[in-house]
């Protein structure tokens, strides 16, 4: 009696709603259709290089002979290289070939001449530097103050090497060696 119990709640699942229940029905007359026609037309399963072996092997008189079309399949035979030639992933030299002679020494070497060199790499460090500094709050008023990384700071006072020298609304500017910088929330 369960399983009466459980067919019928099944079939009131099913016939609920008609939409649904006359588009499964409709899905599965299609894959009947479609199982129906691979089991009536002889739709090869595999692929196969080499012939099978009942067609080379001699046929007994009680067995039917084969179709034509299975006979006259050529066997392709592709035989693999074992070790691969060349390594595909080496890089070739006479591609690039190496420079001939003295090499641009202007390319190479910083010029101690110009002493822009010194600042400019200066102030690529003191950017750097300033980099790991963020700037969280500022608060107006007699006293202006400023939160980075976390530590309430006024004008004057150091952090990481850097003095306050201005502060404004979502901004602040700071100096350290010559080199003034502004940081922004």
């Amino acid at each position: 009696m369960s399983m009466e119990v459980h067919f019928a709640r099944i079939r009131k699942q099913l016939l609920a709603d008609r939409k649904k229940f006359g588009m499964l029905l409709t899905l599965l007359l299609v894959g009947l259709l479609l199982w129906g026609r691979l089991l009536i037309h002889n739709v090869p399963r595999t692929a196969t290089a080499v012939p099978p072996l009942a067609a080379a092997a001699p046929m007994p008189d009680n067995v039917p002979a084969p179709a034509a079309e299975a006979t006259q399949r050529r066997a392709v035979e592709a035989s693999l290289v074992g070790v691969v030639p060349r390594d595909v992933f080496a890089i070739n030299a006479a591609y690039f070939p190496k420079l001939s002679g003295e090499e641009n020494p202007s390319r190479l070497t910083k010029s101690v001449l110009d002493p822009t060199d010194d600042l400019e790499q200066q102030m690529r460090v003191i950017k750097a530097e300033a980099g790991d500094l963020k700037l969280q709050s500022t608060i107006l008023g007699a006293q202006p103050r400023a939160m980075i990384n976390g530590t309430l700071i006024g004008p004057g006072q150091n952090i990481a090497g850097f003095t306050v020298t201005e502060i404004r609304p979502r901004s602040i500017t700071i100096t350290k060696n010559g080199v003034t910088l502004e940081l922004e929330m």
